[in-house]
């Protein structure tokens, strides 16, 4: 309720991008440690040293997108929370298990509700009075 469906699908697909690259960026590091430990004992071979190189290529790439990403997020993040201001009005039921969703805020119903409105407050949803 209150937001665009693909604004909302942007905003999931940004944090599973950003939870994976997160994940990649500490891989790259375990092995530029690795590497490293290679290096001080002067064990490198020269395919060990291209091997380095890329590693902190890549890690300097993984920060620089992760950087990126983490922009946007926020900027998707204050799309959200500005246009999350609507609201839900029961005329009738509202039954256990039903999931509420205003902006990046979401709500299980746990009893039945008649009669109300479900309001954004915050991160939180919260049930008052039905208004017109």
């Amino acid at each position: 309720m209150g937001v665009d469906p693909q604004i909302k699908e942007h905003y999931k697909e940004l944090r599973d991008e950003i939870r994976k690259i997160e994940e990649d960026l500490v891989k790259t590091d375990q092995a530029i440690t690795i590497l490293k430990k290679l290096e001080a004992t002067g064990k490198m071979s020269p395919e060990k040293q291209e091997l380095m190189a890329k590693s902190v290529r890549t890690k300097i790439y993984y920060s620089n997108r992760l950087n990126q990403l983490k922009e946007e997020l926020v900027i998707t993040e204050q799309k959200l929370q500005r246009e999350a201001d609507g609201k839900v009005r029961v005329f009738d039921h509202i039954y256990p298990g039903t999931k509420v969703t205003i902006g990046t805020s979401m709500m299980y119903v746990k009893e039945d509700l008649q009669y109300c409105t479900l309001y954004r407050d915050g991160a939180d949803i919260r049930v008052g009075p039905i208004d017109k």
